[in-house]
């Protein structure tokens, strides 16, 4: 319990009751000293005969002898040397500095390591010696000679190498090759022969349309043919020819002639590419829709030709079968071959390279629509069938 009003002399702290030292210093409590009863008044004139007092007459004597008070604690008087402060800690004690032992340990550290490395490297040099000296008698290395890894044996004479000419220089007349000859490599096979020949079309035949005469050598657009690419086929006009890719197995496709007279005659040059020969062309005549009209189809890759019609969908053949091996298209199916095809009124006449090859009756039959043609069989591989075609022309008897 603090006493509110005692409080320590050197650092002005509150006292607890009873407490002997400061719990703010620790400097001994001065206490003062305890106070005496006050003297007893003794009359002035009275006489006093003792040291002890009487009791009085009408006084009650309850005690015989009465206890003096409890002599209070006396504290020590004050020290005589000046007070010291409030208790401040002591300081701690400074640290030792650490850069000696972290220089010590790093050199030593440094000194194991470099020990360690010397003897590695000894370790290496006495294992390796004798292959490092092997290696310096056997292939000694001159500035000049370069070290070949293969079997071929080093040429005698220096290669010079050769400038590669510029597209502006001109080439030497040696690097040009011939007509005739091919520069083949030496260790090179000959390539082989290609199974078809470059394709040389007959001279040109013109463009002129009359009321019964037309011709078109494709040497220009003039003329409103069919035009047209989608996922089936292709009609359009390549290095002054016709042309016709079919990319669909199973399909025909015809373009038709851009005359406004029906023409009984009809001729042209045609060829078939390497790697797009599953197929046939030919023409289309007497054509009403696209499920009735009459048509001459020439295959060359088979060598066979066909002369029919289709009545309302359904495939009829004028010949004795559907196909017939041809006698007059040319023995490679990759040359120009000319066709020329007559459709009269009761006969349908088919000419190629200039020779008959066959004929064929028909029931009487006048008028329709005429085109030119491709088809492909079930079989036909997916890179499709392709035809060019030249020197068209068609016509019919002046009247």
């Amino acid at each position: 319990m603090t006493d509110q009003n005692i409080s320590c002399e050197y650092c002005g702290a509150p006292l607890s009751s009873g407490a002997n030292f400061c719990d703010a210093c620790g400097q001994p409590v001065k206490k003062p000293q305890a106070l005496q009863p006050p003297p007893a008044q003794i009359p002035s004139d009275q006489t006093i005969l003792s040291s002890k007092p009487e009791p009085l007459a009408d006084q009650t004597i309850l005690s015989s002898k009465p206890e003096p008070p409890a002599p209070l604690p006396v504290s020590p008087p004050p020290p005589a040397y000046t007070p010291a402060p409030a208790y401040v800690p002591p300081p701690s004690p400074p640290k030792r500095s650490s850069t000696l032992p972290i220089i010590l340990g790093v050199g030593g550290c440094l000194v194991i390591l470099c020990i360690a490395l010397i003897a590695v490297l000894a370790l290496v040099l006495l294992r390796n010696r004798p292959k490092v000296s092997d290696l310096s008698k056997v292939v000694p290395i001159e500035p000049t000679l370069i070290l070949m890894l293969t079997d071929t044996p080093i040429p005698t004479q220096v290669v010079l190498a050769t400038r590669a000419p510029l597209p502006t220089d001109p080439l030497a007349p040696t690097m040009v090759p011939t007509a005739t000859q091919v520069p083949l490599a030496t260790d090179a096979p000959a390539p082989t022969q290609p199974d078809f020949q470059v394709l040389v079309w007959p001279a040109n035949i013109g463009q002129q349309l009359t009321g019964t005469y037309f011709s078109d050598d494709f040497s220009t657009t003039q003329y409103d043919w069919a035009s047209a690419q989608d996922d089936i086929q292709f009609w359009g006009f390549e290095d002054e020819h016709y042309a016709l890719h079919l990319f669909e197995a199973g399909y025909t496709a015809w373009a038709y002639l851009p005359l406004e007279f029906t023409p009984t005659t009809i001729g042209f040059d045609a060829a078939i590419l390497p790697g797009y020969d599953q197929g046939a062309y030919g023409v289309i005549c007497y054509y009403t829709d696209e499920e009735n009209y009459h048509f001459i189809s020439m295959d060359p890759y088979n060598r066979e030709y066909s002369i029919g019609y289709i009545l309302n969908g359904d495939y009829e053949t004028l010949m004795e079968d559907m196909w017939m091996p041809s006698q007059t298209l040319k023995d490679s199916p990759y040359e120009i071959n000319n066709v020329l095809a007559v459709c009269d009124p009761d006969m349908i006449t088919l000419f190629v390279n200039n020779e008959l090859e066959a004929q064929a009756t028909v029931s009487s039959v006048t008028g329709g629509i005429s085109a030119i043609y491709g088809e492909t069989w079930e079989e036909t591989p997916p890179d499709g069938f392709r035809v060019l075609f030249d020197n068209l022309y068609a016509f019919k008897p002046a009247q």
